[in-house]
């Protein structure tokens, strides 16, 4: 295998104590290995251009619930925030 990449720090200013580290190789997908890859998967070049996605129209219940697992993530980041 290749040797780790070290990352470039152009005197970039941190503004905590996390650090990037060396980046590892490139490896190369088996498109017969999986069930779908996107279009850049293999070269690094995409495709396709504008968007491919539809805009998902919720409902109100699903509106509810996503903000029911909002409140729910909010519960726990909150006090493992103030660990860190």
């Amino acid at each position: 295998s290749k040797p780790k990449k070290k990352p470039k720090i152009d005197n970039f200013t941190y503004a905590g104590s996390i650090r990037p580290h060396a980046q590892s190789p490139t490896r190369i997908v088996d498109p017969s290995k999986v069930l779908a890859i996107p279009d850049y998967a293999i070269d690094g070049i995409p495709k396709k251009r504008g968007s491919t996605y539809d805009i998902e129209i919720k409902t109100p219940e699903d509106i509810l619930k996503m903000r029911a697992a909002g409140r729910a993530a909010r519960e726990v980041l909150d006090p493992a925030g103030k660990l860190a």
